[in-house]
């Protein structure tokens, strides 16, 4: 396990299981996740604004407690 505290920096992370873990209190601003398993993780008090998902696994992941296998399934029927 790693634990990033006050970190201020860009990472680039490539090929990694975040399966898991725990996000709280956390700016993610603009950030890119493509083909990341993000399988029941955890996405607390956030800034998501302009975060692109792409080809991520969600399974169990949740936003404000909110699945977001759910938030998307209710997404792609507003959308129909």
């Amino acid at each position: 396990m790693i634990t990033l505290l006050a970190v201020k920096e860009c990472i680039d992370a490539r090929d990694v299981d975040l399966s898991g873990s725990t996000f709280n209190d956390v700016k993610l601003a603009n950030a890119t996740f493509e083909n990341i398993n993000l399988e029941a993780a955890r996405i607390h008090d956030a800034n998501l604004s302009g975060v692109a998902f792409s080809d991520c696994r969600i399974e169990g992941a949740t936003l404000e407690g909110v699945l977001l296998t759910d938030l998307l399934a209710a997404w792609r029927k507003a959308a129909e």
